[in-house]
């Protein structure tokens, strides 16, 4: 996630666009602010899909078919949201079938990306995606829905769940930011929140609260960008 606030911009998704459309440029002012667009030029010759995956870490990977491109099954998973423009209704029914969560017909309207952008987006806010996190002596299965706030001791996190359970792993916070992304914001060097949760944000004390959760959560000023972002989108209704 990226915020530059004193330009007003807080981009909360990235878009990678392999296609010979400026997507940039044309998308409306309601979703410009969310999204960083990465637009790449197609490739003279073909390239495996994961090289821009690993390099690029998209949420939402728009491309064209028509590109010698198209991904092998295994390459898409429920990290990436994948969304195809071709010309043709074959290739369109073979890629939802691969698993594509949209597909375009050209001629493109701008406005189906946008429209698009907003399905996906509000997929993303709302999803509560499975997750395995491994303990010293054993496996967890959860949602990322259940998990309240994550809390940074020494060596290890723990992971407080919303059903008042905790447990610790040995590992990072910078490693969770990595895997679920928002809505987990880091607001904190030894927090990350669940921004779902949040429903009070006390400026003067510098704490914030999350539904159901008896702890104060504190905030420094180093990362009050991450909560203007949350206010923002709580108070469009867009989260």
């Amino acid at each position: 996630m990226i915020v530059v606030c004193n330009q007003k911009y807080f981009w909360l998704f990235r878009l990678l666009s392999i296609t010979a459309y400026p997507i940039k440029n044309q998308l409306g002012e309601d979703t410009v602010p969310l999204w960083e667009v990465v637009e790449v030029k197609p490739p003279d010759q073909p390239i495996e899909l994961a090289h821009y995956l690993h390099h690029y870490n998209p949420q939402v990977f728009l491309v064209d078919l028509e590109l010698d491109l198209i991904p092998v099954a295994e390459t898409i998973n429920n990290n990436v949201m994948w969304v195809g423009i071709t010309n043709s209704y074959r290739k369109a029914y073979r890629a939802l079938k691969d698993g594509f969560f949209d597909v375009l017909i050209k001629p493109l309207p701008i406005a189906a990306i946008t429209t698009v952008l907003g399905e996906i987006r509000q997929k993303l806010l709302a999803q509560d995606k499975p997750i395995t996190i491994s303990c010293p002596k054993e496996i967890r299965y959860l949602r990322s829905g259940s998990i309240w706030y994550i809390k940074a001791d020494n060596n290890y996190v723990i992971v407080h769940l919303n059903d008042g359970e905790q447990f610790t792993v040995f590992n990072s916070l910078s490693y969770f930011e990595e895997i679920l992304r928002f809505p987990f914001v880091r607001i904190h060097k030894s927090y990350i929140v669940n921004a779902i949760h949040i429903y009070r944000i006390h400026y003067t004390k510098k704490f914030l609260k999350l539904k159901g959760c008896e702890q104060f959560i504190p905030y420094t000023t180093s990362y009050a960008h991450q909560l203007e972002v949350i206010h923002t989108l709580k108070g469009s209704n867009i989260m």
